[in-house]
């Protein structure tokens, strides 16, 4: 018999869930792989260049996604536990 693995934090709550989306959206458009639109737009993302510019990865001139940068970010931003910003971005 296969136990039942503990629910994420998120499950049941819509608005942990959204907070963590937004924050994820937010990281990517930070390195460049969405537009600044589909995070919560240009100005949260100037703000975000300026107070977390030490996320932000490239190789040779080009974004790179990096599962530890993000988590940081997503900790950074939300202030949740980081084992929860970790779960999050793993989850997919």
């Amino acid at each position: 018999m296969v136990k039942k693995s503990k629910p994420f934090p998120w499950e049941g709550d819509s608005e942990l869930r959204d907070r963590l989306s937004d924050v994820g959206f937010r990281y990517a458009a930070l390195i460049g792989i969405v537009d600044a639109d589909a995070a919560s737009g240009s100005e949260v993302l100037a703000a975000d260049r300026t107070e977390f510019a030490s996320f932000i990865r490239t190789e040779n001139g080009t974004p790179v996604y990096h599962t530890q940068e993000a988590v940081g970010f997503v900790q950074a931003v939300t202030d949740l536990p980081l084992e929860v910003c970790d779960q999050w971005m793993m989850h997919d």
